[in-house]
């Protein structure tokens, strides 16, 4: 091989390099890639909602059995004949009857609490989901750009090679 013609590779190779620099660095290659990124991201916040979810469910219906619970007691309570028990008799029906106000006060408090958090993963969910919609757009957008700017260089790269 000759210096002329290795010289002529060089500058092929070094104009090669800088055509394929040129779309490795493209703008619109950089935020289609951001968007893969920020999707992954969204699904991975998606699939954790999804599981505090399901521990919700599982905790309401957890809260929902200790409320019927304490409903079939009020109801057993209620249905007593109080006239013809005995003071110690009252005193126990009395107390009971205390106990499952509490309970059904307790469980009052949980199931606010439980509802405010189904509202925050709603939230968070409704926000996860503009988000992954979002950079999808801009996703398929920038990606477009970016394979125009490819089938413009392409040709070039073909003749260079």
């Amino acid at each position: 091989m000759d210096l002329k013609s290795i010289l002529e590779y060089q500058k092929k190779d070094a104009e090669l390099i800088k055509l394929e620099k040129l779309l490795d660095t493209s703008e619109n290659k950089k935020v289609f890639t951001q968007m893969v990124a920020v999707v992954k991201d969204a699904q991975n916040q998606s699939t954790q909602l999804e599981n505090q979810a399901k521990d919700m469910v599982v905790s309401y219906n957890s809260l929902k059995k200790s409320y019927d619970d304490n409903i079939k007691s009020a109801n057993a309570v209620s249905s007593k004949n109080l006239e013809n028990m005995s003071e110690l008799d009252l005193q126990t029906v009395e107390e009971l009857a205390q106990t499952i106000s509490s309970n059904l006060s307790i469980l009052e408090k949980k199931l606010l609490s439980q509802a405010e958090k189904v509202r925050a993963i709603l939230s968070n969910f409704e926000q996860t989901k503009k988000k992954y919609n979002l950079a999808r757009e801009k996703y398929n957008k920038h990606k477009e750009l970016y394979d125009g700017e490819v089938e413009k260089i392409k040709p070039v790269l073909e003749q260079k090679q």
